[in-house]
């Protein structure tokens, strides 16, 4: 079977053809690295029964590959000429869907639709600008899938992985830790991508978690304080629950201690089970107060 993979010139000789210039504001940035390619398919573990959802699959780097080695493959591309010809490319394959739609807007619906026993896998070439809301997607539907492979920016992942006492670890890292098992898998050099972008990018390897990594008693509280601890990331936590809370300093001097949390410390040196001591702690006191309320700004 031939290895259609688009080399530099072979994709410059295509884009020309086609009149295309690469989007930047779409951040596109096309995978010229057939070594690369082959790692990324290596490393999700593909299996005859699984079905694969391609995220920006452009014009087809990974595409094919996959598409020899699954049951089916969705490939989500926002840009309609770029998937025009994506599709004449892959006309043969017949368990090739592309979906001429931005992966953010699609619904549960999709996925309640595709999924059979825990078969999916998300593999995909983020676009920089939006790589942040991407992987909160994922999160959301996390139980529809086994495994994301996704290339972002290393500034990104860094939010991602960071741990406490870290200064990158915020909302994001915490979570990613509580409901998946994140890593690095290698970072990716700029001259992989044509054209080249301007941030070094890095591949990770995200695994849902069946339950959370550490027992939230009231999860939906948890989700409704979490947000505001990390707003005002250069204040002590005393500060920032002083300006996102309605609430007397006496009532928040009691539960800083009842969590044993020193008022001095930033939102960033904080680890989970201080942030679930401090829900804990709160959720009395908003039953005996009605008027405490928490501001998400």
């Amino acid at each position: 079977m031939t290895d259609e993979f688009l080399t530099l010139n072979k994709l410059k000789e295509l884009l020309k053809k086609e009149g295309i210039k690469p989007n930047k504001i779409l951040g596109q940035h096309f995978l010229i690295d057939r070594n690369v390619r082959d790692k990324i398919i290596d490393f999700a573990q593909l299996n005859p029964d699984d079905i694969v959802i391609e995220i920006g699959s452009g014009l087809g780097e990974i595409t094919e590959g996959i598409a020899k080695q699954v049951k089916k493959v969705y490939g989500f591309e926002k840009d309609p000429h770029i998937a025009d010809i994506l599709k004449k490319r892959l006309a043969e394959k017949e368990n090739v869907e592309i979906i001429i739609k931005d992966f953010l807007d699609m619904e549960e619906s999709f996925f309640k639709n595709i999924a059979v026993n825990n078969n999916i896998k998300i593999i995909g070439n983020l676009p920089y600008y939006i790589a942040s809301p991407i992987l909160f997607n994922l999160l959301k539907f996390r139980n529809y899938w086994n495994l994301a492979l996704v290339s972002l920016p290393q500034e990104v992942s860094k939010k991602i992985i960071a741990v406490s006492g870290e200064k990158d670890f915020g909302f994001m890292a915490v979570l990613f830790s509580l409901y998946t098992q994140t890593r690095i898998c290698y970072k990716l050099g700029k001259t992989i991508f044509y054209p080249m972008p301007k941030v070094t990018s890095v591949f990770l390897s995200i695994k849902p978690l069946k339950t959370p990594s550490v027992f939230i008693p009231d999860e939906k509280m948890f989700w409704e304080i979490i947000p505001t601890l990390f707003l005002y990331k250069r204040k002590t936590i005393q500060n920032v629950l002083g300006k996102t809370w309605k609430i007397n300093k006496n009532d928040l001097k009691t539960i800083l201690e009842k969590s044993d949390i020193n008022p001095l410390l930033r939102s960033h040196q904080l680890n989970l089970d201080q942030m679930i001591k401090l829900v804990n702690t709160y959720k009395p006191l908003t039953t005996k107060n009605k008027n405490i309320i928490i501001h998400n700004k």
